[in-house]
């Protein structure tokens, strides 16, 4: 999600959601793709010992590289000034308002739209509004459907989805960061792992 100098971000991607993953399956070394235990021992693969699928992300054309403040060394804000019509339903509200301060927090809040993706089955956040943007900048909460309540027992579910929550927050400055985010994944990883 990003790349981290001394802690802090130095690019934003600016258009995530899920289209913009690009999963590369290792080939066994027979040839095939992976599709069982066999091969996954058998790869020729140096660069990915454990022979799994490697994630990408793909079309950096609207991203920008982060610039940082000489006095604090926090990154600085940048601005967007042309408001954003069309858009997506994976993109984050900031991306609807005329010229206000962005910051890395827009591909955090993509990331949530992108687990939302996956929590669903591949719903959008809004899947249930007709008028996407106004349901945005209304700060409707997004909801996981009632028909996936049956998932809340699975502990992997329920962290991802508290986690999901946390990046969809409405206001920049209440989303976690690229670092927390990966912080609180690993940390509930232990947790189920415990």
């Amino acid at each position: 999600l990003k790349c981290i100098i001394g802690g802090k971000p130095t690019f934003v991607h600016a258009d995530l959601n899920p289209s913009q993953f690009l999963v590369f399956v290792p080939r066994s070394s027979n040839g095939g793709t992976q599709n069982n235990n066999a091969s996954i021992n058998t790869s020729t693969n140096n660069n990915n010992n454990n022979n799994l699928p490697i994630l990408q992300i793909n079309d950096f054309n609207q991203g920008r590289f982060l610039t940082r403040s000489l006095k604090t060394n926090e990154t600085c804000p940048f601005r967007s000034c042309t408001k954003n019509q069309r858009g997506n339903r994976y993109h984050t509200p900031e991306r609807f308002m005329e010229c206000v301060d962005q910051s890395d927090a827009i591909d955090t809040y993509s990331l949530g739209s992108t687990f939302f993706f996956l929590l669903t089955d591949g719903f959008d956040p809004h899947y249930d509004e007709r008028n996407y943007m106004k349901a945005i900048m209304s700060r409707k909460e997004v909801h996981v459907p009632s028909r996936l309540d049956y998932l809340d027992h699975h502990e992997a579910y329920v962290a991802l989805k508290e986690v999901m929550r946390k990046c969809l927050a409405f206001e920049l400055r209440d989303r976690p960061s690229a670092l927390e985010v990966v912080r609180m994944l690993e940390n509930k990883l232990k947790e189920i792992e415990g």
